[in-house]
């Protein structure tokens, strides 16, 4: 069996998988969309062990540009319980793996084993069976533009909104994700490097409509938006950034990035916190 890669868009992946009706192919040159790609690595029949090219392919993964979320999935040729377990197995083997090329912890969003129930493919053929076993590996990119060098140039940053890219946070809850809280830390260093920066903290969700908060697993209220953005506040005040150079609001599920959420990939960039310019 041949092993090749293919880095393909995440709404492109149905279409892509489903045109392939003979034996697997891996080699796609690279497609994004925005910043999101999947990488996608492929198994022998009841195995979990990652293949030498598939090793070299996670390589070429960049740790200081990237979080992401591994998926595992088997083909239909077993029972329920065995093709869980085997392609959490899998998902695993590629944490591990990347575990030993120094990936941390925070930057692994999620892990998770999906069984036969999300097959690419009906399972009819032999190459339609092998692209199914397999884990996705769905990279989020982070923002060419980090945040400080948004601020090399404040001419015309008063009355902008900017949008913390990473800081994002587990559904239901105003707490952030692993990675959120680097942003946060950039986002302390700007407001000691810019003294006399005020901003607004805004807060939003996702999944719901019409402007409406989310409920707060936390306070079990429904002003999560809210939540959300103090929390980023009470952050930056207790690394001694002033009261009077903040204050916070939530805007609910307006002003959304994806009106509607079409996957967990959308309802996570929804649920954001973002920064306002008042004035520098």
């Amino acid at each position: 069996m041949r092993y090749r890669f293919f880095l393909i868009s995440l709404l492109a992946l149905a279409s892509v998988a489903r045109a392939q009706q003979a034996a697997p192919k891996r080699a796609r040159g690279p497609l994004s969309e925005g910043q999101t790609s999947i990488l996608i690595i492929h198994f022998d029949v009841d195995r979990a062990d990652i293949q030498p090219p598939d090793k070299a392919s996670l390589d070429s993964l960049s740790l200081h540009r990237t979080a992401i979320k591994l998926i595992g999935h088997t083909d239909n040729s077993s029972s329920d319980a065995h093709n869980s377990r085997l392609s959490l197995q899998r998902a695993h083997a590629v944490q591990d793996y990347l575990h030993s090329k120094g990936w941390p912890d925070s930057l692994f969003l999620n892990v998770d084993g999906l069984g036969s129930s999300r097959p690419l493919n009906d399972n009819s053929t032999d190459g339609e069976r092998s692209l199914n076993r397999r884990v996705e590996i769905i990279v989020f990119h982070r923002d060419t533009s980090a945040l400080h060098d948004i601020f090399n140039d404040t001419t015309n940053l008063v009355g902008k909104n900017i949008v913390l890219r990473d800081l994002n946070f587990y559904a239901g809850h105003h707490i952030p994700l692993p990675q959120g809280y680097r942003v946060m830390q950039e986002l302390l260093v700007i407001m000691r490097q810019h003294p006399t920066l005020r901003i607004q903290i805004q807060g939003y969700v996702c999944c719901n409509s019409d402007g409406f908060d989310g409920r707060d697993e936390d306070t079990h209220a429904s002003d999560l938006s809210i939540q959300r953005a103090k929390f980023v506040y009470d952050f930056l005040i207790s690394q001694g950034i002033t009261k009077n150079r903040m204050t916070y609001k939530g805007f609910g599920s307006s002003n959304k990035i994806f009106p509607e959420e079409k996957d967990d990939i959308q309802a996570a960039a929804n649920r954001r916190v973002e920064i306002k310019i008042v004035s520098l």
